[in-house]
């Protein structure tokens, strides 16, 4: 068998003796990138299946089997029969039970650190913002002569309390 050609979404494959008898195969996903990496016109042994009327390609090698005569072959693997509604259609394959590798949180996010003059100037921030929220709620307290020693007490003790 010859890989003639491949589709170029990489789905399908034109594989068979003569490129006039080739035919084209489904290419399983788990197969996809050794196909692609074939050259064209290169001898290849193949495994398919026959799924819903279509070959699926299950299996490539870039070297033909042989069969006792020396001659190559292609291998196809059986149909399944029909079965029972109580039997699987899938046959029960164990798999290699591999260790489960824990899980590491990762490092809980932190700000990047701000220089003390930056901090420092937050505060200086919110400290002002505080006490004009304070001086709109105390609009009919306020007068022209005691509005600055408010506005200082304000903003010492909010000082005392942001620290």
């Amino acid at each position: 068998m010859i890989l003639f050609k491949i589709s170029q979404d990489k789905k399908f494959a034109s594989i068979g003796k003569t490129e006039q008898e080739a035919e084209w195969y489904v290419i399983e996903p788990h197969v996809e990138k050794f196909v692609t990496s074939i050259p064209w016109g290169t001898e290849v042994g193949i495994k398919s299946e026959k799924k819903d009327n279509k070959n699926h390609l299950v299996f490539i090698t870039d070297k033909p089997f042989k069969n006792s005569k020396g001659s190559p072959t292609t291998q196809s693997a059986p149909t399944p029969e029909p079965t029972s509604p109580a039997m699987p259609t899938e046959p029960l394959v164990s798999t290699p039970v591999t260790p489960v590798q824990p899980v590491t949180s990762p490092a809980p996010w932190s700000p990047p650190a701000k220089s003390t003059e930056v901090q420092a100037s937050i505060k200086r921030q919110a400290i002002g913002n505080m006490t004009s929220r304070s001086l709109v709620s105390l609009q009919g307290q306020l007068t022209p002569e005691n509005i600055k020693q408010v506005i200082s007490d304000l903003y010492a003790h909010y000082q005392v309390l942001v620290g």
